[in-house]
């Protein structure tokens, strides 16, 4: 596992040619590490990256955690160093950082959600997983420091894809909704968490267009960092906001 930085021949400083996970740690113990390693996992093969030792890697996080006591962690795996512009040699073998840091985060608030401007490209063969190549994210990021508030995003044929950083859930008719992740975005794990857990009744998931939230009655934002947080406004007009206390204790184990 590698603390340093990367060299300037490693691809995933060069194309952001990789995958990363972003773990909460707390009381020095990884949340959720199976479903994060298993999203290493997946990615590794979807990206036809040289495989990796889980058991090693795991270890490795273990003790990390521990160090951090509260935080997050973030486990970064690119392909590996290469000199030959986009193409690489057979024998490549993947590289692993681990990047952790020790923080309180505040509490959830309610928020008040606007639609992006910027809108996703499409990529099956990309969505799901968390490459490196976070460009978009950026420049949504971007706007939400210009126009100063939290934005939700839609792809390029106007169906609705989530919060920047953060899968979306919403209520119509009593009923909850989230997109299906299938030619944009990121399998978030607590999205994958709330999905399984029954906690929310059956769930459509499904490919919504834009005019969707305006029916919405309740919403939501989360991700395993920061866990849920209520939507109080969804572009000017009021929701009601639910108590999501008990949905969050599967996302702390």
């Amino acid at each position: 596992m590698e603390e340093c930085f990367p060299e300037a021949t490693d691809r995933g400083l060069q194309f952001g040619d990789g995958h990363f996970t972003t773990v909460r740690v707390r009381a020095g113990q990884l949340c959720l590490w199976p479903q994060h390693l298993n999203r290493l996992l997946t990615a590794q093969a979807q990206l036809l990256m040289p495989n990796f030792d889980p058991e090693q890697l795991s270890t490795a996080a273990c003790n990390r955690a521990q160090q951090i006591g509260e935080g997050v962690l973030k486990v970064i795996v690119t392909r590996g160093d290469s000199t030959q512009g986009y193409g690489y040699s057979d024998d490549i073998s993947s590289h692993i950082y681990l990047n952790g840091k020790a923080l309180q985060l505040p509490a959830p608030t309610p928020l008040n959600l606007f639609k992006a401007e910027l809108t996703l490209s499409i990529q099956p063969l990309l969505a799901g997983i968390k490459t490196l190549n976070r460009l978009e994210q950026v420049l949504l990021s971007q706007e939400q420091q210009r126009r100063q508030c939290q934005l939700w995003v839609a792809d390029h044929d106007q169906q609705i894809y989530g919060g920047v950083q953060a899968n979306l859930f919403w209520r119509v008719n009593g009923r909850w909704h989230t997109p299906q992740i299938s030619g944009a975005g990121v399998n978030g794990i607590a999205r994958q968490q709330l999905l399984s857990s029954g906690l929310m009744g059956e769930v459509e998931v499904a490919e919504f267009p834009c005019q969707h939230l305006a029916e919405a009655e309740q919403a939501f934002l989360c991700n395993c960092v920061r866990g849920i947080q209520p939507i109080a406004q969804l572009d000017g007009r009021a929701l009601e906001v639910l108590d999501y206390k008990d949905w969050e204790l599967c996302l702390n184990q």
